[in-house]
């Protein structure tokens, strides 16, 4: 049976937002290693995999599929509507 893990979020300090630690990194390695491929969101990712040790023969690059760009915030416009709508700077806002 083929299993098959994903990396999104795999950077040079932290990995799914917590410190990248030597434990953490033999932790991430061991489930590799349990696999039979590795999808990396990008090359970048893709090459922090091999860096790490799993066989570039196992991992296989798929982009996100939308455009994270179109997404983006401007800082700007953001403290613009904050002001106008009355929300202070650090508040946290739900939509």
């Amino acid at each position: 049976r083929a299993l098959v893990a994903t990396e999104h979020s795999l950077g040079d300090t932290e990995i799914e937002g917590r410190p990248l630690t030597p434990g953490v990194r033999a932790l991430y390695r061991a489930g590799e290693r349990l696999g039979t491929a590795t999808v990396a969101v990008s090359d970048t990712v893709a090459e922090r995999l091999t860096r790490w040790g799993v066989p570039d023969t196992r991992v296989h690059v798929v982009p996100n599929g939308i455009d994270a760009a179109a997404f983006a915030h401007d800082p700007e416009l953001r403290t613009t509507a904050r002001t106008a709508l009355g929300i202070p700077p650090g508040a946290h806002v739900l939509a």
